[in-house]
């Protein structure tokens, strides 16, 4: 808006060896005043076409989130289908916790974007 980045998504093809390419989510933020209008749905829904329209079969999509974040967390795995893989020790080294759940998603076109 006027030039405003709201919000952007980065991500990342993984080879992991044996197995299909992931997607790893690196990032995905969207400005405070902005939040809970349907701006991050969007970028994963970009995402996800991406992915649709590219030659790479993905296996699964993966990002990791502070544990304390639970609007993160809710976002992911209740509105967005992730499931949590697990705990990352020490995940994180600047800031607390340091711990971050590893957030997964196999079904990645299977997926359930609410309208805007």
């Amino acid at each position: 808006i006027q030039d405003v980045m709201l919000g952007g998504i980065s991500c990342r093809i993984e080879y992991p060896e044996n197995e299909q390419p992931k997607i790893c989510i690196m990032t995905l933020c969207v400005l405070p005043p902005y939040r809970r209008l349907g701006i991050a749905s969007m970028l994963l829904k970009w995402l996800w076409d991406q992915l649709e329209s590219r030659p790479v079969e993905c296996g699964e999509v993966k990002l990791q989130v502070q544990v304390s974040n639970d609007e993160a967390i809710t976002f992911y795995q209740e509105r967005h289908g992730f499931a949590n893989s697990g705990r990352l020790e020490n995940y994180y080294s600047d800031v607390e916790p340091r711990d971050a759940f590893l957030l997964t998603r196999m079904d990645v076109f299977d997926c359930c974007f609410y309208s805007f």
